[in-house]
């Protein structure tokens, strides 16, 4: 519960101090902070390069942040909107696949077959 506590508090933390520095404020006030998170994390990215082994590309600037947003959630859009549009088509074709690979188990099967079966006449004056 406390492993819990904890999570919960760090995440309601980093939502709490992002609207708080204007991340969910109009475009400009969050390009402010876009840049200055840039300056901040620039002299650490700077020395992380003196010591890995790969090179660290730059930072984006905020006009290719901004197109690569608006590309990426349009693409996301468009997406969840054909996934939406072919969800019927794929629940009927999920479902069944998952019949075929259930009742190609010969147990399963022979259990399934058993109902809707009026029992034998023999078997009903053997009893």
């Amino acid at each position: 519960m406390i492993k819990f506590a904890v999570k919960a508090g760090i995440a309601l933390g980093t939502v709490y101090y992002a609207s708080d520095h204007g991340l969910w404020k109009d475009s400009h006030e969050t390009l402010e902070l876009y840049n200055k998170m840039c300056e901040t994390a620039s002299p650490y990215l700077d020395q992380a390069k003196d010591y890995l082994p790969v090179q660290i590309p730059e930072l984006p600037k905020s006009n290719q942040t901004s197109y690569l947003l608006k590309r990426l959630w349009n693409k996301g859009v468009s997406t969840s909107c054909l996934f939406l549009a072919d969800l019927p088509d794929n629940i009927s074709k999920w479902t069944k696949n998952s019949f075929d690979v259930v009742m190609s188990n010969g147990e399963i099967k022979k259990l399934f077959g058993t109902f809707g079966q009026s029992p034998a006449p023999e078997s009903v004056a053997n009893k």
